[in-house]
């Protein structure tokens, strides 16, 4: 397969989230347990993980302090396996060095984003599994983000019980930041596994990865829609949940400077406690943009979850961890990515 924007070419062997609803829903329910009680049951749980490897490359600051307090919490040692940023290592031979300080180490967690290639990331991502000796968590690349998404259905779940059912709009709106759909592309392909009923909200100019959406719906159960609309008045009427967030245009992956010329026609994409349903949630990322993407009312209300980010990623990067420690010693070995 082959992503191609402005010129912009990787070669990626698929697009495939990685997870599937059983262990999604497994996941949630065993973080929404951490949550209510503490890490004692699943540090036992995973108490054939002593040593855990990081391999990152561009890695997102939020990523790397939950999985920092998640390795203390299971009572872990983290031990970096990617030199610094100034070695400048092809892809084969980050690979191969990945694969080696596989042997030395019980997990791995990974993030790679590719600041000049769209999906090269992503190809990183899929080619370490069958690399390694020992199971790997994909943290985010350049098309997803799985646990950052994780988290966010588990807050909604937190909140509303389970997703099967529930009407959930993923928006883009105005802001300053545009960082990549990440998130927005995991919350859609992991919600629509579990039965939550999906509508795209995005201006023309900033449409999703179409192929993330396609292979969602393929992915879906047969009752769930993914249904899109570049009309921000009226969308939100009849939903539960909004994920709101200014990504950047694909398009314009080399070029984002290019992103507030075409953003400045959408500024009034903004959220407030009128435009969204009395009693829906809300969600972004953090640190919320206030009065850029949010009123500053609608995020100091009940109804944004966005200020508990952290203690949602470190459960939920635990639970993730605890479920894949027996493959450790009972194949085959499973690797969330």
């Amino acid at each position: 397969m082959s992503l191609a924007f402005d010129g912009v070419v990787a070669m990626s062997s698929g697009l495939e989230h990685g997870y599937r609803p059983g262990e999604i829903q497994k996941i949630l329910n065993d973080a929404q347990s951490i949550l209510e009680t503490d890490f004692t049951e699943v540090r036992a749980l995973s108490s054939n993980l002593e040593v855990i490897g990081t391999a990152y490359r561009n890695p997102e600051p939020q990523d790397k302090t939950a999985a920092r307090i998640s390795v203390v919490r299971l009572g872990c040692q983290e031990v970096p396996l990617t030199p610094p940023d100034q070695f400048t290592l092809s892809t084969e031979e980050l690979l191969s060095n990945i694969c080696s300080a596989s042997e030395n180490v019980d997990l791995m967690l990974v993030s790679f984003m590719d600041p000049e290639t769209f999906g090269q990331g992503r190809s990183i991502v899929e080619e370490i599994p069958g690399r390694v000796e020992c199971p790997v968590i994909n943290l985010r690349d350049d098309i997803y983000a799985p646990q950052a998404a994780l988290s966010n259905l588990l807050g909604i779940q937190s909140r509303l019980g389970p997703l099967a059912g529930k009407r959930i709009a993923i928006s883009w709106g105005f802001g300053s930041v545009f960082p990549l759909p990440t998130v927005p592309h995991s919350m859609i392909a992991a919600a629509s596994q579990l039965g939550a009923k999906i509508r795209v909200v995005a201006p023309k100019d900033f449409g999703l990865l179409r192929r993330v959406i396609r292979e969602a719906e393929e992915s879906a159960p047969d009752d769930v829609s993914i249904e899109e609309t570049d009309q921000f008045e009226g969308a939100f009427d009849d939903v539960d949940v909004i994920y709101a967030l200014n990504w950047c245009r694909l398009s314009d992956f080399q070029h984002p400077e290019r992103n507030t010329e075409y953003a400045s026609e959408y500024r009034d994409w903004f959220f407030t406690t009128d435009n969204t349903p009395e009693n829906g949630l809300f969600l972004t990322q953090a640190p919320a943009q206030t009065e850029l993407l949010a009123s500053q009312k609608l995020l100091s209300s009940e109804r944004n979850m966005t200020q508990d980010w952290l203690k949602r990623r470190v459960v939920t990067l635990a639970a993730s961890m605890a479920y894949l420690a027996p493959s450790l010693t009972n194949p085959p070995m499973r690797h969330l990515i």
